[in-house]
């Protein structure tokens, strides 16, 4: 993926962070005043996703900027 980027001209920044998927992204959004989220989202059954929740929609809910969310096919 690096390669690709740097052969499109494109900045790529890659991190690790500890904690929750959702905080995490929200916290780095916010420190990086990001304009957009860009993240993909599983489509889960209703049963696990009620249980376990999704970060995607966590995300949405409480995000300042825009969320693109992209569906796995």
């Amino acid at each position: 993926m690096r390669r690709r980027a740097k052969e499109s001209g494109v900045d790529l920044e890659t991190r690790v962070l500890v904690g929750h998927a959702a905080d995490q992204i929200l916290r780095r959004a916010a420190d990086t005043e990001a304009e957009l989220i860009v993240m993909g989202h599983r489509g889960r059954s209703a049963i696990r996703e009620w249980l376990f929740g999704s970060t995607s929609r966590r995300v949405v809910s409480h995000a300042h900027t825009s969320v693109l969310v992209v569906r796995h096919r």
